[in-house]
């Protein structure tokens, strides 16, 4: 299976992307773990950064990091599961249904929507590096971290990530 993540940026209620397509840039589709652009040909697909992928590494459900919205407000996030779908309502089969062979259901694939809220509070970090030109990563409360981590939500250079 494969993690996708859309965010609503323009409130308009539904997310863009780009079906057929592996190069998903101006979309709402903001990260996926791997994209094929047909159907019926998964043999070889690649990631939101464009990185080829094939074989066994096709099955990877984590998604590359990104960088999360600048401009405050409240906004609609979605994180998908599914094989080889960009579609934000989830891959239908063949025969048109979410549970024939190869539906986002049948895939045992799922859809999971949250409220995304961009404070634009500023953070009091300043500084995206240290004395030595090392990268400073600090969590949500503004704590500084050891290293960036290996999943969730951080700062480093004065913007939030997505891992």
């Amino acid at each position: 299976m494969h993690g996708y993540v859309y965010i609503d940026l323009d409130h308009s209620k539904q997310f863009s992307y780009n079906e057929g397509n592996t190069d998903q840039s101006g979309t709402e589709l903001l990260t996926f773990a791997f994209y094929s652009g047909d159907f019926n040909n998964d043999a070889s697909g690649v990631n939101s950064l464009g990185q080829s992928i094939t074989g066994n590494n096709r099955a990877n459900i984590n998604p590359p990091s990104f960088t999360a919205p600048a401009e405050a407000g409240t906004y609609r996030i979605r994180f998908k599961v599914d094989w080889n779908s960009v579609d934000p309502g989830g891959q239908l089969a063949a025969n048109g249904t979410a549970t024939g062979a190869n539906g986002i259901l049948a895939n045992g694939g799922a859809i999971l929507d949250a409220t995304l809220r961009v404070t634009g509070t500023n953070t009091g970090i300043t500084g995206a590096e240290n004395g030595n030109g090392e990268a400073r990563y600090y969590d949500l409360s503004g704590r500084r971290l050891n290293a960036a981590p290996a999943r969730g939500v951080y700062i480093t250079g004065n913007r939030k990530v997505v891992k």
